[in-house]
């Protein structure tokens, strides 16, 4: 999802990837582009989420904790990302008949981004239900938070819906 309008180019209004990968990785991604000011350093892997922890920045060692596309020590554009588990992309999620990606973002109350993979079969009978209960289906796969001390909910507006396969990309 992105926000996108006449007066405001990206990624002024945000952009929350729900999923994305690359080539031939086993895991898909989940991942925030922002303007300043959008820091994720209090989000814990293990605590927080649940999945293989955070994506790498251009050192190797330091983990992709700001969002902003322009963060120091991060790869352009590159944003906050965390890694979900293996086998949701690539030969092992198809070789499993795939999965379901549920996302759920709460900007007013709550004040978190939050993702979960299941694979296939592997769904809560409640997100087919009419009232799915996402507290009960244990830690996500991602989490993001929109605290205001550290990245509020304004950097995120006007989203859309975007499906989107990219060939010969960087």
């Amino acid at each position: 999802m992105f926000g996108d309008d006449a007066q405001h180019s990206w990624p002024r209004w945000g952009e929350y990837d729900i999923l994305e990968s690359i080539h031939m990785e086993n895991f898909a991604t989940t991942t925030l582009h922002t303007r300043a000011s959008c820091d994720q350093r209090w989000v814990n892997n293990g605590i927080d989420f649940v999945g293989q922890g955070w994506a790498s920045g251009t050192l190797g060692t330091n983990k992709a904790k700001n969002c902003w596309v322009k963060a120091p020590q991060e790869y352009n554009n590159q944003g906050c990302g965390q890694k979900l588990p293996a086998g949701s992309f690539g030969p092992d999620f198809n070789k499993n008949q795939g999965g379901t990606f549920v996302a759920e973002w709460d900007r007013t109350v709550r004040k978190f981004m939050r993702t979960w993979f299941f694979p296939a079969g592997k769904e809560p009978i409640d997100l087919v239900a009419s009232s799915p209960q996402p507290d009960m289906w244990g830690t996500p796969n991602s989490f993001f938070t929109l605290n205001e001390r550290w990245c509020t909910a304004d950097h995120f507006k006007n989203m859309r819906m975007v499906f989107d396969t990219t060939f010969c990309g960087d």
